[in-house]
């Protein structure tokens, strides 16, 4: 593994890479200049290449689990919430948004029909807080279950912790027929950052399960949850 760093590091150096036992030889005179100088002229020409190669896949194998785009998640983690609102927009064009602001007068008006909210993250992440009345749905099989139980002509509102992974399961609804149906712009991190109501069962509290180190850095650090030491 040293070997392998000395040899990046060249890249960057521009020193070249040749066996040190043949430059010992060479010096020495037990192998001629004119081979050893084949070698320099080989190592200047193949190894950056070479390395470069190495580097990048090394580069691929380090990458934290999580740090790559898949279905649509995990991008723009430097904290920037305007490049995460522009990004999920362009990304689903086709799912509608509904602020935080809308969704809690909604929630809160006497004369209107309550949306069915449903929650798109981990198990894990919903069992330390979520919206009050929302279902834990682990994918569009769950999703289904829980509208045709809870009623299939209810509008709805889906949402995870930045709204990745809720606008992914939205427009599935939506291509499944479901076409009142909305993701939460900023999700439960918003949400909560805005001190808003968060419920574990029936008792409000006031953390939220904070997802990864990338991520958790769109909720403010008063509301991560630490979990009890074993």
């Amino acid at each position: 593994m040293n070997l392998l760093f000395k040899k990046i590091k060249s890249i960057f150096t521009g020193k070249l890479i040749v066996n040190p036992f043949d430059r010992k030889r060479a010096r020495e005179g037990l192998i001629s200049i004119r081979v050893f100088s084949l070698q320099k002229e080989a190592s200047r020409r193949y190894t950056k290449p070479l390395m470069l190669s190495l580097l990048l896949r090394l580069i691929f194998l380090l990458l934290p689990a999580g740090s790559l785009v898949l279905a649509g998640c995990e991008v723009n983690t430097d904290g920037n919430w305007e490049k995460v609102r522009k990004d999920i927009r362009s990304t689903f064009p086709g799912v509608k948004q509904i602020s935080t602001e809308e969704l809690q007068a909604w929630l809160t008006a006497q004369d209107s029909v309550r949306p069915l909210l449903i929650d798109r993250r981990e198990a894990e992440e919903y069992a330390v807080s979520h919206l009050q009345g929302a279902f834990h749905a682990d994918d569009m099989e769950d999703a289904l279950k829980i509208i045709e139980k809870e009623g299939k002509d209810r509008p709805i509102v889906v949402y995870c912790s930045v709204g990745y992974r809720s606008s992914v399961l939205a427009r599935k609804l939506g291509k499944a027929g479901f076409t009142n149906n909305y993701n939460l712009e900023g999700s439960i991190f918003k949400w909560a950052n805005e001190g808003r109501p968060l419920y574990r069962g029936d008792r409000q509290v006031h953390v939220v399960h904070s997802y990864d180190s990338k991520w958790r850095k769109f909720l403010n650090r008063k509301l991560w949850y630490i979990p009890p030491k074993q």
